[in-house]
Protein backbone atom coordinates (compact mmCIF):
# COMPACT_ATOMS: atom_id res chain seq x y z
CA UNK A 1 0.00 0.00 0.00
CA UNK A 2 1.48 3.33 -1.06
CA UNK A 3 0.62 6.37 1.02
CA UNK A 4 2.04 9.85 1.19
CA UNK A 5 3.64 9.40 4.62
CA UNK A 6 6.65 7.08 4.87
CA UNK A 7 6.18 6.31 8.57
CA UNK A 8 2.64 5.08 7.89
CA UNK A 9 3.94 2.79 5.15
CA UNK A 10 6.57 1.39 7.50
CA UNK A 11 3.95 0.45 10.05
CA UNK A 12 1.64 -1.10 7.50
CA UNK A 13 4.25 -3.21 5.62
CA UNK A 14 4.74 -5.86 8.33
CA UNK A 15 1.02 -6.47 8.46
CA UNK A 16 1.01 -7.25 4.76
CA UNK A 17 3.91 -9.69 5.13
CA UNK A 18 2.20 -12.78 6.62
CA UNK A 19 5.22 -15.08 6.02
CA UNK A 20 7.39 -13.14 8.45
CA UNK A 21 6.73 -14.62 11.91
CA UNK A 22 9.25 -12.38 13.59
CA UNK A 23 7.69 -9.14 12.38
CA UNK A 24 6.81 -7.94 15.84
CA UNK A 25 10.33 -6.76 16.82
CA UNK A 26 10.65 -4.80 13.58
CA UNK A 27 7.31 -3.32 14.17
CA UNK A 28 8.38 -1.94 17.55
CA UNK A 29 11.51 -0.38 16.08
CA UNK A 30 9.60 1.17 13.28
CA UNK A 31 6.89 2.53 15.57
CA UNK A 32 9.56 4.15 17.74
CA UNK A 33 10.87 5.99 14.69
CA UNK A 34 7.41 7.26 13.80
CA UNK A 35 6.92 9.25 17.05
CA UNK A 36 10.34 10.86 16.57
CA UNK A 37 9.39 11.81 13.04
CA UNK A 38 6.07 13.12 14.31
CA UNK A 39 7.83 15.19 16.95
CA UNK A 40 10.22 16.63 14.34
CA UNK A 41 7.31 17.42 12.03
CA UNK A 42 5.43 19.03 14.92
CA UNK A 43 8.44 21.17 15.83
CA UNK A 44 8.89 22.19 12.20
CA UNK A 45 5.21 23.09 12.00
CA UNK A 46 5.48 25.11 15.22
CA UNK A 47 8.46 26.98 13.79
CA UNK A 48 6.39 27.79 10.71
CA UNK A 49 3.29 28.69 12.76
CA UNK A 50 5.01 31.17 15.11
CA UNK A 51 5.67 33.81 12.44
CA UNK A 52 2.18 33.28 11.08
CA UNK A 53 0.65 33.75 14.55
CA UNK A 54 2.78 36.86 15.04
CA UNK A 55 1.66 38.23 11.66
CA UNK A 56 -1.95 37.41 12.54
CA UNK A 57 -1.64 39.23 15.88
CA UNK A 58 -0.07 42.23 14.14
CA UNK A 59 -2.85 42.16 11.56
CA UNK A 60 -5.43 42.06 14.33
CA UNK A 61 -3.83 45.05 16.05
CA UNK A 62 -3.66 46.92 12.74
CA UNK A 63 -7.30 46.09 12.04
CA UNK A 64 -8.34 47.36 15.47
CA UNK A 65 -6.37 50.57 14.88
CA UNK A 66 -8.01 51.04 11.48
CA UNK A 67 -11.45 50.37 12.94
CA UNK A 68 -10.79 52.94 15.65
CA UNK A 69 -9.63 55.44 13.01
CA UNK A 70 -12.72 54.75 10.89
CA UNK A 71 -14.92 55.24 13.93
CA UNK A 72 -13.13 58.51 14.73
CA UNK A 73 -13.47 59.72 11.14
CA UNK A 74 -17.16 58.83 11.13
CA UNK A 75 -17.65 60.85 14.31
CA UNK A 76 -15.79 63.81 12.76
CA UNK A 77 -17.89 63.55 9.59
CA UNK A 78 -21.08 63.50 11.66
CA UNK A 79 -19.90 66.57 13.59
CA UNK A 80 -19.09 68.36 10.32
CA UNK A 81 -22.50 67.40 8.95
CA UNK A 82 -24.19 68.86 12.04
CA UNK A 83 -22.11 72.03 11.74
CA UNK A 84 -22.89 72.26 8.02
CA UNK A 85 -26.60 71.87 8.76
CA UNK A 86 -26.43 74.71 11.31
CA UNK A 87 -24.59 76.96 8.85
CA UNK A 88 -27.03 76.06 6.09
CA UNK A 89 -30.01 76.88 8.33
CA UNK A 90 -28.39 80.21 9.27
CA UNK A 91 -27.72 80.97 5.63
CA UNK A 92 -31.31 80.13 4.69
CA UNK A 93 -32.60 82.34 7.49
CA UNK A 94 -30.33 85.23 6.43
CA UNK A 95 -31.35 84.78 2.79
CA UNK A 96 -35.03 84.89 3.73
CA UNK A 97 -34.41 88.08 5.74
CA UNK A 98 -32.56 89.65 2.80
CA UNK A 99 -35.41 88.74 0.45
CA UNK A 100 -37.95 90.30 2.79
CA UNK A 101 -35.81 93.44 3.08
CA UNK A 102 -35.46 93.59 -0.71
CA UNK A 103 -39.24 93.23 -1.13
CA UNK A 104 -39.85 96.03 1.39
CA UNK A 105 -37.28 98.21 -0.37
CA UNK A 106 -38.97 97.56 -3.73
CA UNK A 107 -42.37 98.44 -2.26
CA UNK A 108 -40.89 101.62 -0.79
CA UNK A 109 -39.32 102.46 -4.16
CA UNK A 110 -42.60 101.86 -5.99
CA UNK A 111 -44.44 104.07 -3.48
CA UNK A 112 -41.79 106.79 -3.86
CA UNK A 113 -42.02 106.57 -7.67
CA UNK A 114 -45.80 106.79 -7.48
CA UNK A 115 -45.63 109.84 -5.21
CA UNK A 116 -43.08 111.48 -7.51
CA UNK A 117 -45.26 110.80 -10.57
CA UNK A 118 -48.35 112.16 -8.80
CA UNK A 119 -46.42 115.26 -7.76
CA UNK A 120 -45.16 115.74 -11.33
CA UNK A 121 -48.73 115.36 -12.63
CA UNK A 122 -49.95 117.92 -10.07
CA UNK A 123 -47.24 120.37 -11.09
CA UNK A 124 -48.10 119.89 -14.76
CA UNK A 125 -51.75 120.32 -14.00
CA UNK A 126 -50.98 123.49 -12.04
CA UNK A 127 -49.01 124.90 -15.00
CA UNK A 128 -51.36 123.69 -17.74
CA UNK A 129 -54.63 124.78 -16.09
CA UNK A 130 -53.75 128.51 -15.86
CA UNK A 131 -52.37 128.43 -19.39
CA UNK A 132 -55.57 126.80 -20.66
CA UNK A 133 -57.68 129.33 -18.77
CA UNK A 134 -55.63 132.11 -20.17
CA UNK A 135 -55.98 130.73 -23.70
CA UNK A 136 -59.73 130.30 -23.26
CA UNK A 137 -60.04 133.81 -21.85
CA UNK A 138 -58.08 135.23 -24.78
CA UNK A 139 -60.26 133.37 -27.20
CA UNK A 140 -63.38 134.63 -25.45
CA UNK A 141 -62.04 138.16 -25.33
CA UNK A 142 -62.10 138.44 -21.58
CA UNK A 143 -59.27 139.64 -19.43
CA UNK A 144 -57.22 136.86 -17.79
CA UNK A 145 -57.71 136.04 -14.16
CA UNK A 146 -55.06 137.19 -11.80
CA UNK A 147 -53.93 140.01 -14.13
CA UNK A 148 -51.73 137.77 -16.23
CA UNK A 149 -51.76 137.88 -20.01
CA UNK A 150 -50.63 135.31 -22.48
CA UNK A 151 -47.02 136.20 -21.92
CA UNK A 152 -47.42 135.94 -18.21
CA UNK A 153 -45.90 139.40 -17.48
CA UNK A 154 -48.92 141.03 -15.95
CA UNK A 155 -50.95 143.87 -17.50
CA UNK A 156 -49.09 145.34 -20.46
CA UNK A 157 -49.86 148.64 -22.09
CA UNK A 158 -50.69 148.06 -25.76
CA UNK A 159 -48.72 151.15 -26.80
CA UNK A 160 -45.48 149.96 -25.56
Amino acid sequence: MNTAHPHVRQIQEPRNNADNAFACPQRTERTEVAPEQRTAALLAAQVEVRPLEKAQAEGHVARQALEAEVSHLKAEAAARDREFEKVREGFSRDLANLRETAERAEECLRATEKRALLETDRERSAVVKPAERSRRDDEAGRPARGGASRGGRGAVDPIR
